[in-house]
């Protein structure tokens, strides 16, 4: 026989687990409490009637699974930022025949066989200008051609954007080579959205490292990474120096910098192979003689020069490169632009250098030569050079000539300039107008940036970076001023639409400038240390009418803008702006936009957003304390909200505290117009006290802002009444989670009633919050075993739901799944469990076709959802299907819980204990169970160091659910130490708040007594069922209702000790009281479970009778137990335990009639016993063939003595093949 608590203690830590997720917990409380289901002996089992049923639901998960799949990998990587530019490029390699020596190296390195255990690196290093880049752009297109090339990665100086993506470019390049790499890579990013616009370390740590062991290869897969000076980090160092050595052995990185200081790490790492390039050696001048050979021989051709290059020219030129390539390079890039390359040339060739320069040095000659050949005296030609140059050099990310000119404080046509500029630029492909410009080389920067402003004579073209980084501060604020505009762009005006979407930019033109100026103008702001009128003009503008626009813009293409890095710099340099930002608009913005970002799972964003409203919530000029006080608290409620669903439950308490105590002086003052918010604030605060187990202070908060908001509403009338429905509806909640469940009706009764009396049908959020009130509805009267009702209950709230859900799919299809999981939950209850299964299997369907759309959000409902099918399956004894389907949930858990520990640990820890409850029922090994709970407990463990009441309350209960596994294994003894700690934990939650926690404390006092009993230990086991038995005697004085099953349960357990303790006549006594209240609880309600209930107590009085020398009062208890198990066999919804259960009553029947000499009647009893239990054992062995091998034995012997000696046989025949066929197994 099962525990009917295991089942229901499963049932309410789901609907309590489901509560923390829910989007509206501003307004209403998840349903923490999900109620009791049939006792597993009165589970429909009709194997053969179900097997169509179960066959189908399997065949459409199974497609449901795979359909989803197929859709959301793409959707998912689309996410992950991608350097497109990054790659290798077959344009940039090496001219044939050149860099042979170093790329045979690298490939022989490649190809080696490994040396260690962990992933290796190949790092070559030299002077600026030595043809790194060119070696990588070869050695990767070498190893792709070879299918060998993992990714490659070049960064860029010019790129600011580009460095945080080498691992999401990484993760996306191996996804799209191994599909078990994307599967895990795309479950990844669907649990952990923000895990997209996380660091380097979270990518390393969340996109690549984990998954690297999904790829299985016999031989070397290659990663190229170039120019890792231009992009290093603090971050990204340790990562190759410490981590990328725990990657797969095959894995092989090709890593190309200049030797810097801040890289010296990577000399002292035994992972990594350093290669010094000398551009002075003898193979590399012959590289250098092949390429300038080719590039003079382009010129010559493209310039149509006869005779030229002469010999003696292409010498000379490969003999002053001194072994550098770029100064090649760059000095026939420009050749390629002037009117006479040859005369240029001679005169490059003529000009006395110093002896022994450096490569630097060498680089800075001829960047200065070429730039001394313009026309500085024209000072027309000097400004548009600094205007364009300065551009290029301080954007964060190149920018096209189009965009440079809108950016630019005065009038520029940037083509006149370029045919200048272009031999100092990276070339672009033909017919390419208007590509991003880029330097040659990074060389020339810090020549122009640097070392041009110490040298008088190079002054004319030195840059001044910061200079031109403070004009773009101010034409970004231009363009997004003008730009910025709602007709023009989708992305901005969402935060007034009444859906709380995002929309989807990614397929948006936006103008290259817009874009620009949105993610970088705060970059640029901060080099303006002494701001001039025109920028603070601007900027005042900017904050008054665009501020909004643009953080909705920024945050629908690209991430949250980081709100805090304005405020910084308006604090050091120019406070005078601060109220323009702080401004009440701005605030309302960010907590709205803090909703929309909830919404689409991107929570860390969302809870900075929060932040930032608090941080922004500041008095203004003209604005009263009054005023500045209730916008203070309206967002710390709202930040409380988000640092709830964040699962951060200890510190959102203190805030909303807060927010009530602001609220309480400001209504003190003007009732009138503060009492709504402070009502509203009360509401949340008695969330914020449920979540952290402080039930009687969440009844209090709650009765205080229903009894405000009924006083508003009198007042007010439709304008707040909904608002005081939303409240009866969580004061109901409040209610049920204390046992008043007489009270809890009551309150949401009257929502209903209120919600109705509005007739407003046919309007969206009227049927919305009908439906949620519905669903209440439906618990409260369950919780009363008022299971007809709650059925029509929840049946109307689905039909509602569905309604809204074909209006509105994205909006209202959770709702409805909610509800169809709910309506799943009350037919268990109601004994329908055909039907439960299917609802349970809806709503796990809507929740996958969900996620294909917006799988962060609903990845931890579908989690949920299939919790509850595993619960429907375990109801109907489908034992292996509950445990697989609870397996998917445990590891959906898990991963989110990696991702959000503070979020999804402690649902983690639910699915594991609802784990391991199945895990025992199955064939597997009961290992598993007790590693399951065990973990489980751990992580309460973990919870409750925090000292709130909700996690040491969990912590207890897992403590106890690891005792009955451990009893269930046969380690009776082990069994007690965890429930005596539960004792311990529920009698400190007691001494806290005794009308809270006394009832957990009587519950955990009964499972004690009966693990001490189970250990012989009767004296002991009676001191705590007494005490039990006596605290749910005084509770169930002032609420009968609470404790009318779980009195005479107690009272049962009481009884059996009392027997063992010698204690006859009060066991007796105890045994009748049993009795007594479960006819009492027929007598009302005479469903399955209390006439089984009643049936098992009959059977337990009538021994106790019978040992007293009273057969006939035990005889009549037994007749009447008969009859009870004959109701329920007739009530047809349970056949088979129902059977088995009419089996047992039969056979004790039988036996007290044996030995009172009615053997005629006992023998007919006997045979229909052995009858039902060998039905029983055809459709569930496990449970009821022990109990036929039993009967047959029995009913053998009677035979025997009436002298049926062949039947006799027969029926031991029939006993012993049982008891071959159990061995066997």
């Amino acid at each position: 026989m099962k525990d009917p608590k295991r089942i229901e203690d499963m049932e309410k830590e789901l609907a309590r687990v489901v509560s923390l997720f829910s989007l509206d917990a501003d307004i209403q409380l998840g349903q923490d409490i999900s109620r009791t289901v049939q006792d597993v002996k009165s589970i429909l089992s009709e194997l053969h009637g179900i097997r169509e049923a179960v066959g189908r639901v399997e065949d459409q998960t199974a497609q449901v699974h795979a359909d989803v799949k197929t859709g959301i990998h793409v959707a998912n990587l689309a996410r992950l930022p991608y350097a497109y530019n990054a790659t290798w490029n077959p344009s940039k390699i090496c001219l044939s025949g050149t860099r042979q020596n170093i790329l045979e190296e690298i490939k022989t390195w490649v190809l080696a066989p490994s040396t260690n255990d962990g992933a290796q690196i190949f790092w070559l290093t030299s002077v600026p200008g030595a043809g790194k880049s060119t070696i990588a752009h070869s050695a990767a297109k070498f190893f792709a051609e070879a299918g060998q090339l993992g990714s490659s990665f070049f960064f860029s100086r010019d790129d600011a954007e580009r460095g945080p993506k080498l691992f999401s470019t990484m993760a996306c390049d191996l996804a799209s080579k191994f599909p078990h790499f994307r599967s895990s890579l795309s479950q990844a990013i669907e649990e952990d959205i923000g895990l997209a616009s996380a660091g380097l370390i979270r990518h390393f740590q969340g996109l690549v490292f984990p998954f690297c062991t999904k790829i299985s290869l016999e031989k070397q897969l290659v990663i190229v990474i170039d120019a890792l000076d231009e992009g290093y980090s603090k971050d990204l160092v340790n990562i190759l120096t410490g981590d990328f050595a725990n990657l797969p052995s095959f894995f092989r990185f090709f890593v190309t910098s200049r030797d810097v200081d801040e890289l010296k790490a990577l000399h002292h790492a035994g992972h990594v192979h350093h290669v010094q390039l000398n551009h002075l050696e003898e193979w590399n001048w012959k590289d250098v003689d092949l390429l300038t050979r080719h590039l003079l021989g382009n010129i010559g051709k493209e310039r149509q020069l006869e005779d030229w290059p002469t010999e003696d020219a292409m010498q000379q030129l490969a003999k002053k490169s001194e072994g550098l390539m770029i100064w090649v390079v760059a000095v026939c890039q420009y050749l390629m632009e002037v009117p006479y390359p040859k005369e240029d040339l001679d005169d490059i060739l003529q000009d006395e250098l110093a002896g022994d320069q450096g490569a630097e040095a060498k680089m800075d000659d001829l960047y200065a030569k070429i730039l001394l050949k313009y026309a500085w005296r024209n000072k027309r030609f000097s400004e548009k050079y600094h205007q364009v140059m300065g551009a290029i050099l301080a954007s964060r990310v190149p920018l096209s000539p189009e965009a440079i000119q809108i950016l630019q404080t005065s009038q520029l046509d940037i083509q006149n300039i370029l045919p200048y500029i272009k031999p100092l630029l990276q070339s672009t492909p033909d017919g390419a107008t208007n590509q991003p410009l880029q330097l040659i080389h990074k060389s020339l920067q810090e020549f122009l940036t640097e070392r041009a402003l110490k040298v008088p004579q190079w002054e004319k073209f030195a840059i001044n970076e910061k200079e031109y980084s403070q004009q773009l501060a101010l034409q970004c604020l231009k363009v997004m001023n003008i730009e910025l505009h709602e007709d023009r762009n989708p992305g901005i005006g969402y935060l007034k639409q009444p859906s709380r979407d995002i929309p989807n930019l990614d397929n948006v033109m936006i103008s290259e400038q817009l874009w620009y100026a949105c993610r970088f103008w705060m970059d640029h702001l901060n080099d303006c240390k002494f701001p001039q009128e025109d920028l603070l003009a601007a900027l005042k503008l900017f904050l008054h009418e665009k501020a909004i626009s643009w953080i909705e813009l920024t945050t629908a293409k690209g991430s949250l803008p980081n709100i805090l890095q304005l405020t910084d710099w308006i604090k050091n340099c120019h406070k005078e702006s601060m109220n323009d930002l702080q401004t009440p608009e701005t605030v309302a913005a960010l907590s709205n936009i803090s909703v929309h970002l909830l919404y689409k799972g991107r929570r860390q964003e969302a809870l900075n957003s929060a932040k930032n409203a608090v941080a922004l919530t500041v008095k203004q000029l003209n604005e009263t304390e009054q005023d500045f006080n209730s916008r203070y608290a309206s967002s710390l409620n709202h930040l409380s909200i988000m640092l709830s669903q964040m699962g951060f439950i200890t510190e959102a308490l203190p805030i909303i505290k807060e927010a009530v105590c602001v609220n309480r002086r400001l209504s003190q003052n003007d009732p009138a117009l503060y009492n709504p918010e402070l009502a509203r604030s009360l509401h949340n605060l008695s969330m914020r006290l449920s979540q952290v187990g402080e039930k009687q202070g969440a009844l209090e908060a709650i009765k205080e802002a229903v009894q405000i908001k009924r006083e508003i509403a009198q007042e007010d009338g439709p304008n707040f009444i909904t608002s005081l429905a939303l409240s009866l509806q969580t004061m109901s909640v409040t209610l049920s989670e204390l046992g008043l469940y007489d009270e809890a009706l009551h309150p949401i009764r009257e929502a209903v009633e209120i919600q109705k009396n509005l007739g407003l049908q046919d309007n969206t959020e009227y049927d919305a919050n009908l439906a949620s009130f519905l669903n209440t509805l439906s618990y409260a009267l369950m919780d009363l075993n008022a299971i007809d009702e709650a059925v029509s209950i929840i049946q109307e709230a689905v039909t509602i739901r569905k309604n809204l859900a074909s209006q509105d799919l994205q909006a209202f299809n959770p709702s409805l799944a909610d509800s169809l999981q709910n309506l799943s939950t009350v037919l268990l209850r109601a004994g329908s469990q055909k039907e439960a299964l299917l609802f349970a299997q809806e709503a796990v369907e809507i929740y996958q076709k969900l996620a294909e759309d917006n799988p962060s959000v609903h990845k931890t409902s579908l989690a949920q959802a299939l919790q509850n099918l595993a619960l429907a399956f375990y109801s109907l004894r489908q034992i292996e299907h509950a445990a697989s389907f609870m397996k998917e949930a445990v590891r959906a858990f898990r991963e989110l819980a990696d991702q959000t520990p503070g979020l999804y640990r402690e649902a983690l820890a639910h699915a594991l204990s609802n784990l391991s409850s199945m895990i025992l029922d199955t064939q597997e090994s009961k290992d598993g169970a007790l590693s399951a709970i065990q973990e489980a407990v751990i992580i309460f463990r973990s919870l409750a160091e925090d000292d709130t009441i909700s996690h040491k309350l969990r912590l207890a209960g897992s403590l106890s659910n690891m005792s009955g596994c451990l009893s269930m294994m046969g380690l009776r003894e082990e069994a007690v130490s965890p429930m005596a700690e539960a004792v311990e934990i529920n009698k400190c939650l007691t001494e806290h708040d005794s009308k809270a926690y006394k009832h957990e404390f009587a519950l955990a006092l009964n499972k004690l007594g009966t693990k001490l009993m189970e250990t012989g230990r009767y004296d002991q086991a009676l001191f705590n069922l007494r005490e039990a038995v006596a605290i749910q005697k005084e509770l169930s004085q002032s609420n009968p209702k609470a404790f009318e099953t779980e009195l005479p349960q107690s009272l049962g357990t009481l009884s059996t000790v009392l027997m063992f303790t010698g204690n006859k006549e009060e066991s007796l006594e105890s045994s009748k009281e049993t009795v007594d209240l479960y006819r009492a609880l027929v007598s009302k309600n005479d469903s399955p479970i209390h006439l089984t209930k009643l049936s098992e107590s009959l059977i337990n009085l009538s021994f106790k009778l019978s040992d007293m020398g009273l057969q006939e009062e035990g005889i009549a208890c037994l007749r009447e137990a008969e009859q009870a198990s004959r109701k329920v066999v007739r009530g047809g919804s349970n056949p088979i335990p129902s059977k088995g259960d009419l089996a047992m009553a039969l056979k004790f029947l039988s036996e007290g009639l044996m030995e009172a000499g009615s053997r005629d009647e006992a023998l007919h009893i006997l045979k229909e016993s052995v009858s039902l239990y060998r039905e029983a054992a055809d459709q569930i062995p496990s449970m009821y063939i022990a109990p036929l091998m039993a009967g047959l034995q029995v009913l053998a012997s009677v035979l025997h003595e009436e002298g049926d000696h062949e039947k006799a046989d027969a029926l031991i025949k029939e006993a012993n093949e049982f008891q071959g066929s159990s061995t066997q197994s």
